[in-house]
């Protein structure tokens, strides 16, 4: 299978990081513009047929909608890597269902929550290298704008940072209003940095953001299972040491890495996404109902919020 073609092709080298690295040098030149042209000759002869292909003609987005969300760059493409023609079509279909969502619920109070924060956002995305737009989406998913935002789950400030990551970027934690998530200065850069972070390790920006809002443990259970299905078979990627021993922890720290990136490769080879896995009839089932809070939907919501956004921010 890949996966033992994969680790066999990596024993055979020194360095786990060099060999991870040439490999996505490899893969990763053939991704972003080779997804990113749909052509008029589509879009004027293809889309309507597919539409009723997949039952949706009465969903369909004009040619214009159709051009702006699939000529380069776009968010479309970091959000939806790799998917073919038919695919970018359904992929639309989402995003215009999510924007029609959220139409009751997010408007001009939401912008203008967000627009006090744009500056910073923008600074702390290009510090990261990050795209701002999609830290914009998660701040309205997640807290519309408010910075004093808190779920039941114990996820505070912007973007709902749960303590786990607070700690890991070494946030105050508290009970009060001096926790650090409420201060959009330490948590828009803490969770800019920790996106960067889950996209390196994830390989496409989509599957960062996903990580983001379920939590590593959910979304990795789900991209294995998504994976087994198609033959391929990684190990999970947390890793317990044999005990407390610094060779022990080094050990298992070793082989953490090298699942991680055998997931990263796997994922650029594959073109796996959360459009992808969320697709599976069997994961799809697996995650309805109000407590998993839009899962399946969290990235086509999290364009169509970037849109609102733009839409109906101050002037």
């Amino acid at each position: 299978g890949t996966a033992k073609t994969l680790r066999q092709l990596w024993k055979q080298r020194r360095d786990l990081g060099m060999a991870a690295g040439g490999a996505v040098a490899a893969i990763g030149v053939m991704n972003p513009d080779q997804s990113a042209n749909i052509t008029k000759q589509v879009v004027r002869e293809g889309v309507h047929q597919t539409a009723r292909v997949l039952d949706l003609k009465d969903k369909m987005p004009s040619q214009v909608e159709f051009e702006k969300l699939t000529s380069k760059p776009t968010n479309f493409d970091l959000a939806f890597p790799g998917l073919h023609d038919n695919e970018k079509l359904e992929a639309i279909f989402q995003v215009e269902n999510a924007r029609k969502g959220l139409d009751e619920h997010n408007g001009p109070e939401m912008a203008a929550n967000i627009a006090q924060f744009d500056e910073l956002i923008r600074e702390s995305a290009e510090e990261y290298d990050i795209s701002a737009d999609f830290i914009i989406g998660i701040v309205g998913l997640e807290s519309k704008g408010d910075k004093f935002a808190q779920s039941g789950a114990g996820a505070k400030g912007l973007t709902q940072m749960g303590d786990l990551i607070a700690k890991k970027h070494n946030l105050h934690i508290s009970d009060g209003d001096d926790d650090d998530r409420f201060d959009p200065e330490k948590i828009i850069p803490a969770t800019a940095s920790e996106l960067a972070q889950l996209r390196e390790k994830e390989g496409t920006l989509a599957g960062a953001v996903q990580e983001w809002h379920m939590g590593e443990q959910q979304y990795q259970g789900f991209k294995r299972s998504f994976l087994e299905k198609m033959g391929i078979s990684i190990p999970d990627i947390n890793v317990q040491p044999e005990d407390d021993s610094p060779e022990a922890l080094q050990k298992a720290y070793e082989e953490a890495n090298f699942r991680i990136n055998l997931y990263k490769i796997v994922t650029i080879q594959k073109s796996i996404s959360p459009f992808k896995i969320f697709k599976d009839p069997e994961i799809q089932e697996k995650v309805q109902g109000p407590a998993w809070d839009n899962t399946a939907n969290y990235i086509p919501l999290t364009l169509a919020v970037i849109d609102k956004y733009y839409q109906e921010k101050p002037k």
